[in-house]
């Protein structure tokens, strides 16, 4: 009986000191890549692994572009490990890790090509080209200052046209602007992918955040 006590104790330990599931969290603090991989170890040993990835806008756009981050400066932190696949413990790290921090994970790796990305004349329908939104009169801008109703334009599906849209329509409003007033020139435009994209512009130096959060 005392014999068998020993065999289950021994057991135990082996499955709680030599199996477990842990999860490790990849960081790039030039793109704001992130990865999640989630492992299954044998004294740790992985056996099996899930990998779960992150891309942020600004990776989209250096993708786009082809000059994609290499994740040179990538950190690896272990968040949790769960001991026998029960118990979490050393770490066992929780709350919220990436969601908050993206926005500010925006470098100046970025800056070498989108500074090169200058705002471009408006197409319209009919293809002809035009340099300010419709319904605004170049002459009429220049001699009065009432508010002139704007004719939203199509918002551009790729991620380099979308950063070029935002400037453009920044630098065409009548002094600084919000996220809301510039979604407000695009058909369809989301306020979260504008106000991502106008903290990315401002954090390569493209535009200016003022102390209201207006950009200029």
């Amino acid at each position: 009986m005392i014999r068998k006590k020993y065999i289950a104790a021994a057991i135990v330990a082996v499955w709680f000191l030599g199996v477990d599931s842990s999860w490790f969290v990849h960081d790039c603090p030039d793109c704001g890549y992130g990865k999640d991989v989630t492992q299954y170890r044998l004294f740790a040993i992985p056996v099996h692994e899930t990998i779960r990835e992150s891309l942020t806008i600004a990776q989209h756009v250096a993708i786009d572009l082809g000059v994609p981050c290499m994740h040179k400066n990538s950190t690896k932190w272990h968040k949790h490990r769960w001991w026998g696949l029960l118990v979490c413990k050393s770490p066992c790290i929780n709350g919220v890790y990436r969601l908050t921090a993206r926005r500010k994970r925006v470098r100046t790796f970025y800056g070498v090509f989108l500074h090169e990305l200058s705002p471009a004349p408006f197409s319209s329908s009919g293809g002809t080209s035009q340099t300010a939104f419709a319904g605004q009169d170049k002459k009429a801008a220049t001699t009065t200052t009432a508010t002139v109703k704007i004719e939203k334009q199509p918002w551009p599906k790729t991620l380099p046209e979308r950063m070029v849209a935002v400037q453009t329509a920044l630098q065409r409003h009548d002094g600084p602007a919000t996220s809301k007033q510039i979604a407000a020139y695009y058909t369809r435009a989301s306020r979260e992918d504008i106000d991502i994209l106008l903290t990315t512009l401002a954090a390569v130096g493209n535009i200016r955040q003022l102390a209201d959060g207006r950009y200029k």
